[in-house]
């Protein structure tokens, strides 16, 4: 593959990052410049199971869909090179960490949680926000898995900034 003439021959790509940070619509636009297919992990349990993710996590458990998701991840590294997004808790997941950063090259995609519940808060589909106070567990979770997105060789900071400033963030620390 190629970005303007210069051949990228470093590994694919892994967005990480919480849930409403824009792995998605950052990935989407990100394979779209560089010429390769663009990988969901949720997208894909989704597809495989036939269920959405909240049906998955109200009809088996979070213990049960992370098992789905670590499948999922490992058929999508070892598939065609691309860009892929992981779901917000799969990272934390060791396996699924070493994996990603032994195959990938893993950006974070930091993201304050007052900004991502402005995105995030007329979604129904996030099961683990539907609660009286999902700005607080934005920032629960979030304390609780810092640590491991910022195991990620690459921040992003996206906060005020449009998609197509942090694809080019992106390329340029690739």
């Amino acid at each position: 593959m190629s970005l303007n003439g210069r051949a990228l021959d470093k590994k694919p790509f892994c967005l990480v990052g919480m849930m409403g940070c824009g792995k998605s619509s950052v990935g989407e636009l990100l394979a779209q410049q560089l010429h390769v297919p663009f990988y969901d992990s949720d997208l894909e349990i989704e597809r495989e199971s036939g269920k959405s993710i909240t049906e998955l996590f109200q009809e088996r458990g979070e213990i049960a869909f992370r098992e789905l998701e670590r499948a999922a991840i490992l058929r999508l590294v070892d598939g065609v090179p691309g860009v892929l997004s992981i779901g917000g808790g799969a990272f934390i997941q060791e396996a699924n960490r070493t994996v990603l950063l032994e195959r990938m090259e893993c950006f974070y995609l930091k993201t304050r949680p007052e900004t991502i519940y402005e995105r995030v808060k007329e979604f129904t589909h996030r099961p683990l926000l539907q609660n009286q106070d999902p700005l607080g567990t934005l920032k629960k979770l979030l304390s609780e898995r810092e640590s491991f997105y910022q195991l990620c060789p690459a921040v992003v900071e996206t906060d005020g900034k449009a998609l197509e400033q942090i694809v080019q963030e992106i390329i340029a620390a690739h």
